[in-house]
């Protein structure tokens, strides 16, 4: 897996890969419009973009950690199985029109941002991409402005786990 840090090339000064945020963005948004045709088509662009490159996993990680954040905000009485398992029922219908998913798996994923299942291990990689873009369009009313305030948030978790390092050594070494 490969992530970079701010001040390498095609990233912004908060250390957020660009293309890639951007492609979160549109399709979160899409998502929240549902506009699933328009989802397809963003989806298939960027795999085209970054087929065999190191930012294919970075939407990955953006997601995950803006879906939990978002989630984690939405929970009045604590992040609790319970609490989770009722966002997810509430939810259920608008992403069920979206896209076909089973509520149970729709639960798992829910779970699993919050380590309650083991959805993240048996599910990485475009599914999550898909079915984490749609929920978080889902729960959003602004998708634009909210995933802008996750924003910073995203930046230093990516930055604090050491997630960057890895791609600005190579991009580094690219560019000597």
């Amino acid at each position: 897996m490969g992530y970079a840090i701010a001040g390498e090339p095609d990233f912004a000064d908060d250390g957020i890969h660009i293309e890639a945020w951007n492609f979160v963005t549109k399709l979160v948004s899409a998502a929240h419009e549902s506009d699933m045709a328009h989802f397809g088509e963003i989806l298939r662009r960027f795999e085209e973009m970054t087929e065999l490159t190191e930012q294919a996993n970075t939407p990955f990680i953006y997601l995950m950690y803006a879906l939990h954040d978002h989630i984690s905000r939405i929970c009045r009485r604590g992040v609790y199985r319970e609490e989770l398992l009722s966002i997810s029922s509430d939810m259920y219908p608008l992403v069920n029109q979206r896209l076909e998913i089973e509520k149970a798996s729709l639960d798992d994923l829910v779970l699993g941002i919050f380590d309650q299942s083991d959805y993240l291990s048996e599910n990485a990689g475009e599914l999550f991409i898909i079915e984490s873009a749609v929920t978080l369009g889902v729960l959003m009313v602004n998708p634009e402005k909210e995933l802008s305030y996750l924003r910073s948030a995203v930046a230093s978790r990516t930055s604090q786990s050491g997630l960057h390092s890895g791609l600005q050594r190579r991009t580094s070494a690219n560019l000597a």
